[in-house]
């Protein structure tokens, strides 16, 4: 995970973020929000009280002090338990073509000195985003992107923090784990060519090593097999041009790696628990 922060946070860091929105809110007992697919990353802290918020199907109880990272194009629903209300302050950004590649959240729980600390920036990005109609132009968006760019990276770094920490405890003398440098380098490759034909094949011609040894490793650093990564990768993005714009079903799926759209079909409902219709139906 930690690599996986630090990778997203320099990808962020030379990206432009657009502040789509900026809110604090207090929610009373119940459900929030209705189940839907949100279409920008959310970082969100809670004030006061408690929220369960669930993303594809996992739940988790948050409490206050709690700040946590919710992805673009995933699927949540969240509801105030008994004992509510819930406060919280968050911001909605536009990734600048950035996918965090998570189908979950990432959270993490700050001290009373950090939750004051972050608690006054959030608040001075909100401020600073309800003046946006206000003369100032191009440099106030630089100077709301420069603060929400100080908040995300402080962010991933302390929820990276965790995993450096139990790395460097780790006993004198013993071998820390490192991921094989061609799964790397393929990594980036299937970045650019997951939609092709006979990707599979390709990705072994290219990867430079035997079918078995190349699988081990990238199984071993990507918990799962090279053909399921692909599957997501293309999936993920069909998901996202069915919300983004008015393409046949059939064309996505062909733009995606999927040459009969029916098969298409099964396998995005499998993926998903819905069908591609589904997607267009609930867009608003």
């Amino acid at each position: 995970m930690m690599a996986t922060l630090l990778e997203l946070a320099k990808r962020w860091n030379r990206s432009s973020l657009v502040l789509t929105k900026a809110e604090r809110k207090v929610f009373p007992l119940g459900p929030a929000t209705q189940d839907e697919i949100i279409t920008t990353n959310r970082l969100i802290l809670i004030l006061h009280g408690k929220l369960d918020y669930t993303v594809e199907g996992k739940r988790a109880r948050m409490e206050a002090g709690t700040q946590f990272f919710v992805p673009a194009w995933i699927r949540r629903v969240w509801s105030v338990p008994r004992g509510g209300p819930c406060e919280i302050i968050w911001c909605e950004f536009d990734g600048g073509g950035v996918e965090s590649g998570w189908t979950g959240c990432v959270r993490r729980k700050l001290d009373k000195a950090e939750f004051q600390r972050e608690t006054m920036q959030y608040r001075k990005l909100l401020k600073r985003y309800a003046s946006e109609v206000l003369p100032g132009g191009e440099w106030k968006h630089l100077e709301m992107e420069a603060e929400l760019k100080c908040l995300l990276l402080r962010f991933l770094e302390n929820a990276a923090l965790p995993q450096m920490k139990a790395d460097s405890g780790k006993k004198r003398g013993r071998k820390l784990k490192v991921f094989h440098p061609r799964v790397k380098v393929m990594l980036k490759w299937l970045g650019d060519h997951y939609a092709d034909e006979q990707v599979l094949e390709r990705l072994y011609g290219e990867c430079g090593m035997t079918r078995n040894y190349f699988r081990k490793h990238f199984t071993e650093a990507m918990q799962c097999a090279p053909h399921v990564y692909i599957e997501r990768l293309r999936l993920r993005h069909a998901r996202y041009l069915l919300h983004e714009s008015d393409r046949p079903v059939k064309q996505i799926a062909g733009e995606c790696g999927y040459g009969d759209a029916l098969y298409f079909s099964r396998i995005y409902h499998r993926f998903w628990g819905h069908p591609p219709v589904r997607e267009r139906s609930g867009r608003r």
